[in-house]
C-alpha cells in the first residue's frame, strides 16, 4: 500500500526548518550592524536593516529549496514510503517491536532451523549444568576455607 506521504520525511523537513531558523536567529540585526562603521550605520540605517533582513529571509529560503531539491533528487521521499512500507509488512512481537519474517516453508530451511535452536538450547543447558557445578564447588571451597580459619 504504497502513499505519497512519510512521517519520517515530515520529521526531516521539520528537523531541518528547526536548524535553519536557529542558526539563523544569531545573526541578529544588531550583530549585523557591528559589521559596518557607526557612521555608515546611522546614516544607513534604514536600508542596512532591510538588507540583514533580505539576507537572513534569502539564506533561510535558499537552503530550504536547496533541501527540496536534494531530497527530489535523491529520492528520499521514496525511499521513506517504502522502509515504511516495508516496516508495516514486518510481524509484530509483544511490545510493538519488530521480528524477522518466519522461516520459509523450505523443508531443508525449516530443519536447520530446527537443528540449529536444538544444538543451542542443548549448548544453554550444558552451559546451566557447569555454572551450577562451578557454583557448588566455590561454595565447598569457601566452607573448606571457613573451617580451616576456624581451626
Amino acid at each position: 500500500m504504497a502513499s505519497d506521504h512519510s512521517m519520517r520525511m515530515d520529521r526531516l523537513a521539520t528537523i531541518l526548518n528547526l536548524v535553519v531558523d536557529t542558526t539563523t536567529e544569531w545573526v541578529s540585526l544588531k550583530k549585523f550592524l557591528k559589521c559596518f562603521p557607526p557612521d555608515i550605520v546611522a546614516s544607513h540605517n534604514e536600508v542596512l536593516t532591510q538588507l540583514h533582513s533580505y539576507l537572513v529571509e534569502g539564506l533561510q529560503q535558499n537552503v530550504k529549496e536547496e533541501f527540496k531539491v536534494i531530497c527530489a533528487e535523491r529520492k528520499v521521499l521514496d525511499s521513506f514510503i517504502q522502509l515504511e512500507d516495508t516496516l508495516r509488512q514486518q510481524p509484530q512481537l509483544a511490545g510493538d517491536s519488530r521480528c524477522p519474517p518466519p522461516p520459509s516453508s523450505d523443508s531443508f530451511a525449516v530443519q536447520m532451523h530446527s537443528l540449529i535452536v536444538s544444538q543451542k538450547q542443548a549448548e544453554r543447558d550444558r552451559l546451566l549444568q557447569e555454572l551450577r557445578a562451578a557454583e557448588q564447588e566455590v561454595q565447598s571451597q569457601k566452607h573448606l576455607l571457613d573451617v580451616k580459619l576456624e581451626e
